[in-house]
């Protein structure tokens, strides 16, 4: 699966979750075979995770967790069961290991005009990139060069 937002592109391989927080509009590619499973946590809730989306790992421990919350669709904080439940998995978020599977959308505005066209489009050249970089003969030489 891999997510992305304005800020990056995020692999999620299996055993894996992504962190999206609320607001941040995203869209999910999936390749191959993959379950997907969906928490909605309101935002004072789980201010361990911080404000940038991440990819987790998960332990044996919150997968079951998650499956037993998307089984009973809702939780409901007056409910002691499922206040226990939710108090269990934020625990969990307090321990959870960040994996670094980030690829960083680039700043500079020439380079993301080439990776958005290199996204959109993998068969291009790098010839293709360094013409829509309109780089320069002497960076075209270094380029052909350096990356032939």
């Amino acid at each position: 699966m891999t997510v992305r937002t304005e800020q990056g592109t995020w692999v999620v391989p299996t055993h894996r979750a992504v962190w999206i927080p609320a607001g941040v509009p995203h869209s999910i590619a999936i390749s191959g075979l993959v379950a997907m499973r969906t928490l909605y946590l309101k935002p004072r809730l789980v201010k361990a995770l911080g404000r940038d989306c991440c990819v987790l790992n998960v332990s044996a421990l919150l997968k079951e967790l998650i499956l037993r919350v998307c089984a009973l669709k809702t939780l409901n904080r007056k409910i002691p069961g499922h206040d226990h439940l939710i108090h269990v998995i934020l625990d969990q978020f307090h321990t959870i290991q960040l994996v670094p599977l980030q690829l960083p959308n680039p700043l500079d505005s020439c380079a993301k005009r080439i990776a958005e066209a290199l996204s959109a489009d993998r068969r291009h050249s790098l010839k293709f990139a360094r013409q829509l970089a309109q780089a320069s003969e002497r960076l075209n030489d270094y380029f052909a060069k350096s990356w032939a």
